[in-house]
């Protein structure tokens, strides 16, 4: 299995190598950035960053050109902008995406009219402070090759820079996410 993990808008961190580390031997980090960014801030500043480096756009059209140049089928692992990236490609054809699991991808929003052409798992935060989630629920709602859950918990509860990290919350997730790779690498 090739797995590809999306980073959110922090980019690739030593504190999310070491949770993927502990999930398999092997992945390749994705981030929006061309280049190592230090830890910043706080995630205004991590938001900041983001459009300066061309925003969900910029971080989709990344994505769809790494996918292009691929020589075997993906499996992809989506944080935050990096699982709306990953919705997004999921859509188009021809592009070696085997499955996908996103997680509290909000910009989806903006493309909820899509229809993935492959697999696609999708949890969400229940409550967003940017916009409705029983919206954007009902928007996905019927999609075939998608599954969408809620969690109770809130956006930014895996990652350890983010204000919302929840370590228990953050552990359960990497243990569902062993589980679910497990699944779709069969």
């Amino acid at each position: 299995m090739s797995l590809w993990v999306l980073t959110d808008i922090f980019g690739d961190q030593p504190a999310l190598r070491q949770s993927l580390d502990s999930l398999t031997e092997a992945y390749q980090v994705i981030q929006p950035y061309a280049c190592q960014m230090p830890a910043f801030a706080d995630e205004q500043a991590a938001y900041q960053a983001f459009l300066a480096a061309g925003g969900m756009a910029a971080y989709h059209h990344k994505l769809h050109l790494l996918l292009q140049q691929s020589s075997t089928d993906v499996t992809l692992l989506g944080f935050s902008a990096g699982a709306s990236a990953a919705w997004v490609c999921a859509a188009e054809k021809q592009l070696p995406i085997k499955a996908v699991l996103g997680l509290y991808g909000g910009q989806i929003r903006d493309y909820a009219e899509l229809q993935p052409k492959c697999p696609v798992s999708l949890l969400f935060c229940q409550q967003e402070p940017h916009f409705s989630m029983p919206q954007l629920l009902a928007q996905l709602q019927g999609k075939a090759n998608l599954s969408v859950r809620t969690v109770g918990q809130p956006h930014g509860f895996v990652n350890p820079l983010s204000a919302n990290y929840q370590a228990q919350a953050a552990t359960e997730f990497w243990s569902f996410a062993r589980s679910w790779l497990g699944e779709a690498d069969q």
